[in-house]
């Protein structure tokens, strides 16, 4: 015990009783009660004598300066006069040496100021971190949900906000918004990239073991007239799970073949996937992605064999919808009506308040009006539906904006308006509803990401199955009279159009021929 701090302090009762001796007339022996009042003590349990823990130490490391000379009992030779032993523990609580001593060990059990200053820094940094995490984490959920993180000064940011709403949990965030770090547009914008590459270092990750991956790409131009490309990985995990993940999206200078095929070897490296691990290509149909000698799908198979093209089923369901709608002219007519009814009343708030007003009066569950997309034409079966519902309101809302408005919309209104009084306009909505209906389930069969060739070449059989059986006269004439009956108080009735007479000279030439 001569280097430790702490006292030697034992309560054995064989140790106890070998303290015993005579002294003067009567036995006397350590008693452990005296730890109490001298908590310095240390007893030996060899010697079996008391010594001054701290005035031992001390001497023994050379920590005493002012008192030099100690008592001789208590430091070296030990003290063991138990009749005297109260007596002699109160002086030597009083002597100077020992003061120092125990002085000097509080000094010791003390943290020193180095000690103290790195303790406070690693509070502040364990608090620090507390606080970064949750920005992060409120960061993450502004990028989950597709929220704006900025706003038009810096208080007034999303980001900003949530964390002002946060800091009535954790106090602390009140501290570190007013010391503002990790705060800036240039940390955020890092703090976002160092995510978006974790998530996509994880998903690469597993695509990798896979072992083999299909690619999709298409090129796009956003609101800003700036071309893209976007390319994603379909695979499938070890569940026998099928994955559709997009990897990047890259600004593109041209969209010619050796540009786009340039991006995707770019990225599939960059990435990681080597391209000889490719067994498949989607694209659309346009000649720099389908081009069978320098197109994007044969540039890509020079270097992987394995990696065939597939033109995107979906793509060509809508190509034929598009050929077969600018070929059908009532078809052509009623899509161009929806399309021009529906952006004449959508954007502008007095006619769109006016036709909320007039269909709360006829059936106020009618949906809402709904536009054409003008691009996926097997999406349209909704907006169709939103104009054969609101027929009516529809006709009432054009009536009253081509009365009361002395403008190029109220002549507009005037002609859509007539348009929906004849049959005809009527006749092609139901016929363009009924086609787009069963070409949006097969749209939707194609898109997902789990359909096989074999239930998309069955779903294909089954729609055109579908379009055949109306082809037939028994279904024409029932969709017909069909039509006939949902138009009767909606329309002029049907007629057939007026027959041209052959011009005369036609005539005359026929019969000379004849002669």
């Amino acid at each position: 015990c001569e280097g430790s701090l702490s006292p030697f302090q034992p309560n054995d009762s064989s140790v106890i009783s070998c303290t015993r001796k005579k002294q003067g007339v009567k036995y006397r022996a350590f008693s452990p009660a005296w730890y109490a009042s001298y908590p310095w003590l240390t007893l030996c349990s060899t010697r079996y004598k008391a010594y001054c823990t701290y005035c031992r130490y001390c001497t023994r490391k050379g920590l005493l300066c002012f008192a030099k000379k100690g008592e001789e009992s208590f430091i070296h030779s030990g003290f063991d006069n138990w009749k005297k032993a109260l007596e002699k523990f109160s002086q030597h609580s009083r002597c100077n040496v020992h003061k120092e001593a125990v002085f000097i060990i509080d000094q010791l059990k003390c943290d020193s100021v180095h000690s103290l200053v790195c303790k406070q820094a690693k509070l502040d940094q364990k608090l620090h971190r507390e606080m970064l995490l949750i920005q992060l984490s409120s960061l993450k959920f502004l990028l989950r949900q597709g929220m704006a993180v900025r706003g038009h000064n810096e208080l007034q940011g999303n980001l900003s906000q949530l964390l002002l709403l946060r800091s009535h949990e954790v106090p602390q965030l009140n501290v570190w918004l007013k010391e503002k770090k990790y705060l800036s547009p240039e940390v955020q914008n890092e703090q976002i990239a160092l995510m978006g590459l974790s998530a996509l270092r994880g998903l690469l990750s597993e695509i990798r073991k896979a072992g083999c991956y299909s690619i999709i790409a298409d090129e796009t131009a956003d609101v800003s007239h700036q071309e893209q490309i976007v390319i994603c990985i379909r695979w499938v995990d070890d569940k026998f799970e099928i994955h559709e993940d997009p990897i990047e999206l890259i600004n593109v200078p041209k969209t010619d073949a050796n540009t786009l095929t340039a991006c995707i070897n770019d990225c599939l490296l960059r990435c990681c996937l080597p391209i000889s691990q490719c067994c498949g290509q989607g694209y659309d149909g346009a000649a720099n992605m389908s081009g069978y000698l320098h197109g994007v799908a044969a540039q890509i198979q020079h270097d992987a064999p394995s990696a065939l093209y597939v033109h995107c089923f979906a793509h060509c369901t809508n190509l034929c919808l598009q050929t077969i709608g600018r070929q059908c002219t009532p078809v052509r007519d009623a899509l161009d009506l929806a399309r021009g009814i529906a952006d004449l009343i959508r954007y502008s708030p007095k006619r769109s308040s006016l036709f909320r007003a007039l269909q709360a009066q006829v059936v106020p569950s009618l949906p809402s009006l709904k536009p054409l997309c003008p691009t996926r034409w097997t999406v349209r079966t909704s907006a169709l539906q939103s104009i054969l519902s609101n027929y009516l309101v529809l006709q009432e809302t054009l009536q009253q904006v081509n009365a009361e408005c002395h403008d190029d919309y109220g002549r507009t209104a005037g002609g859509y308006l007539a348009q929906m009084d004849k049959f005809s306009t009527y006749f092609g909505l139901e016929l363009s509803h009924l086609i787009f209906a069963g070409t949006e389930q097969l749209s939707i069969t194609l898109q997902g990401k789990n359909t096989t060739v074999q239930e998309a070449t069955t779903a294909a059989d089954l729609t055109v199955s579908y379009l055949e059986r109306l082809r037939t006269e028994e279904r024409f004439h029932s969709f017909y009279e069909d039509v006939v009956k949902k138009s009767r108080d909606l329309t002029e009735p049907p007629c057939l159009p007026r027959s041209r007479r052959k011009p005369k000279r036609l005539d005359e030439a026929n019969s000379t021929s004849h002669e």
